[in-house]
């Protein structure tokens, strides 16, 4: 478990590929154990750039302002791991993938990475429709037209409708993530 935390320490800081190891030496006559963890840090990974693809009706800033990453902050697995929850959170995406592409490899100081972005957009229309029956009204059937993706922010505007025998319903619905 120390290894653990250790390891992810150094993560948050940028040293995604960091070593760690430990010894430890028994102490018997004191019922004593010395630990020893060696760690080889290795090179921080910093953002360099934040590259944006696949997006056709969603604006880049958008995508650029739901990732956890601004140039020269150190990348870490939670940061990409929080981008990526982020992008599937405004419901604009049905894919998001971000990839690490170093730009220096064989130099030395830290790891200059450009991150890539790569989302594939929802549909823009949906229409879903559905029939039913009650025992006290009869069949109805029930439909929805939604527009995703409006105006290049995520944000949905729809239509819902409901008829049966007692019920005549309309009604329109806007969400914005």
């Amino acid at each position: 478990e120390a290894l653990a935390r250790l390891e992810e320490a150094y993560a948050e800081k940028g040293y995604l590929d960091a070593e760690t190891n430990y010894t430890f030496s028994k102490r018997p006559e004191a019922g004593l154990v010395d630990v020893e963890f060696r760690v080889e840090e290795n090179r921080p990974s910093l953002v360099e750039s934040v590259n944006v693809g696949g997006n056709e009706h969603t604006s880049d800033s958008l995508i650029r302002t739901q990732t956890a990453f601004e140039p020269g902050q150190p990348v870490t697995f939670s940061g990409l791991s929080q981008s990526r929850r982020n992008l599937y959170r405004t419901g604009a995406y049905s894919l998001v993938d971000l990839e690490r592409e170093v730009l220096n490899p064989d130099e030395g100081g830290p790891k200059q990475v450009r991150l890539n972005v790569s989302v594939r957009e929802v549909q823009p229309w949906q229409f879903r429709y559905g029939a039913y029956y009650d025992t006290d009204r009869g069949p109805g059937g029930i439909a929805d037209l939604s527009i995703r993706n409006l105006l290049g922010s995520a944000r949905v505007l729809g239509f819902r409708t409901r008829y049966d025998s007692d019920l005549r319903e309309v009604r329109s619905y806007f969400s914005q993530p």
